[in-house]
């Protein structure tokens, strides 16, 4: 076992979790937990431990569990680890990104197909990778472009994401105007080294972030990790992301949390549907 840090397995222990659960959404923010968990039938606090926050319910008779990783790739590895041990074998990361598309705006959505990852995922794919770069051999589901790395999604979840947000947006349903993209995604490693402003070497930096932006659509902190893992455990992943600005206006900021409203949805709808 890699431990119990969301305290799950102790649940389980104690009959809190049921040993039907075998898909789950899961948010760096534990309070977008609590807001998804109010979507489900008979909705249950199973776990709340270091920050983690885990319920369980059903939705639309299928049993799914909704759980938070917290920011960054080193402790999402942590609880998407631990729930794949507990036998989840799909797994749909709902979260915000920054939007690297000039034409994007606060509140669109973006499905990631692959991801760029440049932090402690790494460290899946080569053990040395901090002195053989790029790292060699390879799996088929990683690639290298201009010396970055990428880990490909699941098409056949990321289809279906894709799918059932842009129906979401024709159905009328939404006060504002929402914009579905699909791409590739920059995992960061650790936030704010990414601030020019932050770095020892702005220039160098800059000169970095440019080369990725051409590469990618927008940047999150956890779905490459979701996709390494995912891959490597053979299990079934995808992500979806609502672009936030926060610096946004009042309008702005309303148009995003209708996004995550219509993330927590779809993501629940995907685990009730996806065949595989």
């Amino acid at each position: 076992m890699p431990g119990d840090h969301l305290g799950l397995a102790n649940a389980r222990g104690r009959g809190f979790f049921p040993e039907d659960v075998r898909r789950a959404v899961v948010h760096g923010n534990p309070d977008r937990v609590i807001q998804q968990a109010r979507l489900l039938d008979q909705p249950r606090l199973v776990a709340r431990k270091r920050g983690f926050t885990t319920y369980t319910g059903k939705y639309e008779g299928v049993s799914v569990l909704i759980s938070s990783t917290g920011m960054g790739s080193g402790s999402a590895s942590i609880a998407m680890e631990e729930l794949i041990q507990l036998g989840i074998n799909l797994m749909i990361r709902v979260g915000t990104c920054g939007a690297y598309l000039k034409d994007a705006k606060p509140g669109d959505l973006f499905v990631p197909t692959s991801a760029l990852v440049d932090g402690p995922a790494l460290r899946y794919l080569s053990p040395d990778y901090l002195h053989n770069w790029p790292p060699r051999d390879l799996p088929k589901w990683v690639s290298t472009r201009k010396g970055f790395v990428f880990v490909e999604g699941h098409r056949e979840v990321s289809t279906l994401i894709t799918r059932l947000v842009n129906e979401e947006l024709r159905s009328g349903r939404c006060q504002y105007s929402h914009t579905c993209f699909e791409g590739a995604v920059h995992d960061k490693d650790i936030l704010h080294a990414w601030r020019t402003e932050y770095s020892l070497k702005p220039s160098e930096l800059e000169r970095v972030r440019e080369q990725i932006r051409g590469l990618t659509v927008a940047t999150d902190m956890e779905t490459g990790t979701l996709f390494t893992i995912s891959r490597m455990r053979k299990t079934m992943s995808g992500s979806l992301l609502t672009a936030v600005d926060f610096s946004a206006d009042q309008e702005s900021e309303a148009a995003q949390n209708e996004a995550l409203k219509i993330a927590y949805k779809t993501s629940l709808e995907v685990l009730a549907r996806f065949v595989g």
